[in-house]
């Protein structure tokens, strides 16, 4: 506990309802900090999700025939820009559409788009102070269907985990009853030491990448690629000297058609490693936690030959985009009790709602589930052409009876069967249900979650077909507590708080464990003025010896 005495400053109260537009813009490279500096602020949060239909019209090509069966849409959604505006938190990106689906002459085919997105939540603020926003899209219930043989309409639901992160001051306004306050006044102050959030994040956008990825031996040469789908998601990111090191991994899942008109696939997962210049402010610090979140920008794919001249290359190229939120703690004065010396005072008191960063958690677990083959003949004999999946809905919560972090969601699990004619298509949903430690967490928590599947297999046993993989997740624990603070104080000089007529030294008999702070408030003066006048240490007092209340000056009072 500190006792801070402070000459008042003239300080005007900030205008209510001015709420300018802060903005997060990908660029090549964009920082926003919130609480760097963050001795005189705290930090308080607002958790909440929006969700957005979307839907798009496709026009096939004329190279690419008509459409004659739709097998099934992909979407994945990209945040490019957060912001709030007035009352809102607005956001814009776009969702990319795949869309497989066989022609009218039996061949497989794929397209691809991008849409754009955009949406906004209701999120009452108040005044103007700075903010930092994280923006997680999830796609569920991708759907589509032909129109036309050359229109396709497609639609899903864009839910996107919002996180608004705000830094109030939590220096007291002081102000006069009367008019403007009289120069010279001073302001005991006792403070108590709370942790508080900080937050630094910047936005690397346009990183490149490539892979030239040769088939598996025993498939046949390259007749035609019909998709190539990139998932780009986080393994490691650790802040070491001034240099943030992202290890990532691209999971690439192909689907091809091989000379004599076989369908086929391949995945391959490909590590990355990145380096990026972190913000100066946390440059050489031990405590700094990183939690990065990944889009995917762009895909070019492109069969090529190998050096026996046989087309069993595929030439990837991509881009993609890393948000790095960079958590860290440190500790904030607030004012829990103020007076002045001179005249009375009126406090006035603010609870506020703040946020602290607890841990990452990081790792994988093992998903499996299997589903019946729709349509089923008894005797027939499917094979897998095509495995993949991703995850359309998750969250995460603190089970603090329990002491366990449950992570929970659905998987969308896409397969290509073979069939007498032709690709036979299946889609079906998991469920993702884990169980975490939560050992030392307890109380009001706020998580933020992402997961990315890796390694989808998929077999046919009888009429139904079991598919397991491995989910990678990340997850970011806060946890909230309410702080009372006094917000203002309000000066009355028209009441001085001593007694004209009081001598200029007072004996005081104290009690035992009696605090120094509560006397000195009680009598118009100050806790270093008492231990200056009787030698005093510490916070209270032994009530064994009797203590002297010296009198501050006479100050004139305003009518």
């Amino acid at each position: 506990m500190d006792n801070n005495t402070e000459e008042i400053r003239r300080e005007a109260e900030p205008e209510r309802g001015t709420k300018p537009r802060d903005t997060v813009k990908t660029a090549e490279r964009v920082s926003v900090p919130l609480g760097a500096e963050s001795e005189s602020h705290t930090v308080t949060g607002r958790h909440f999700r929006d969700s957005t239909d979307h839907s798009a019209e496709i026009t096939l090509p004329d190279y690419y025939g008509n459409a004659e069966k739709l097998m099934f849409v992909r979407a994945v959604p990209r945040i490019e820009e957060v912001y709030t505006d007035g009352d809102e938190i607005k956001y814009t990106g776009s969702v990319k559409y795949t869309e497989v689906f066989l022609t009218d002459e039996g061949m497989l085919r794929s397209i691809t788009t991008d849409s754009p997105l955009s949406g906004s939540a209701v999120c009452p603020r108040d005044g103007d102070v700075d903010v930092c926003i994280s923006a997680i899209p999830l796609c569920s219930a991708a759907s589509g269907r032909l129109t036309s043989p050359k229109s396709l309409s497609v639609k899903c639901t864009v839910v996107t985990d919002l996180m608004l992160t705000e830094q109030d001051p939590v220096e007291p306004i002081v102000r006069s009853s009367t008019e403007a306050l009289t120069d010279g006044l001073t302001l005991q102050k006792r403070t108590d030491s709370i942790e508080s959030l900080c937050i630094q994040s910047f936005t690397e956008s346009g990183i490149r990448g490539s892979e030239d990825i040769e088939l598996e031996s025993g498939m046949p040469p390259i007749e035609e690629l019909i998709c190539c789908s990139v998932r780009i998601y986080p393994d490691e990111c650790k802040l070491s000297g001034n240099e943030i090191t992202l290890r990532s991994n691209a999971q690439i899942n192909i689907l091809c058609r091989g000379e004599g008109g076989a369908i086929m696939s391949m995945q391959k997962r490909i590590p990355i490693t990145e380096t990026f210049d972190s913000p100066e402010c946390i440059e050489g610090r031990t405590d700094v936690s990183c939690f990065p979140i990944l889009s995917l920008d762009t895909v070019s794919a492109e069969p090529a030959d190998n050096s026996f001249g046989e087309r069993r290359i595929i030439e990837l190229d991509y881009t993609y985009s890393a948000t790095v939120f960079c958590f860290y703690s440190c500790t904030v004065p607030v004012a829990r009790d103020a007076y002045s010396t001179e005249y009375m005072t009126t406090p006035e008191f603010i609870t506020r709602d703040t946020v602290r960063f607890s841990e990452l958690k990081c790792g994988s677990v093992s998903i499996g589930d299997s589903a019946p083959i729709p349509n089923y003949t008894e005797g027939s004999h499917s094979e897998i052409l095509y495995s993949d999946a991703a995850v359309c809905e998750l969250s995460a919560r603190l089970d603090p009876e329990r002491g366990k972090l449950e992570l929970s969601g659905r998987a969308c699990v896409y397969l290509l069967l073979s069939g007498e004619k032709h690709p036979v298509p299946m889609t079906f949903d998991t469920p993702i249900k884990v169980e975490l430690d939560g050992y030392g967490l307890e109380g009001r928590t706020e998580i933020l979650a992402t997961a990315a599947p890796r390694g989808v297999r998929a077999r046919v046993d009888g009429s139904s077909v079991h598919v397991d993989f491995e989910l990678d997740y990340l997850l970011a624990v806060f946890s909230r507590r309410d702080e009372e603070m006094i917000a203002s104080l309000t000066v009355d000089e028209t009441k001085p708080c001593i007694p004209a007529d009081r001598p200029a030294m007072v004996l005081y008999y104290p009690k035992k464990g009696e605090m120094l702070w509560d006397i000195a408030k009680r009598y118009g003066t100050t806790v270093a003025d008492i231990r200056s006048a009787c030698g005093v240490q510490g916070d209270a007092v032994d009530g064994q010896h009797v203590i002297m209340l010296p009198r501050k000056k006479k100050c004139p009072v305003k009518a």
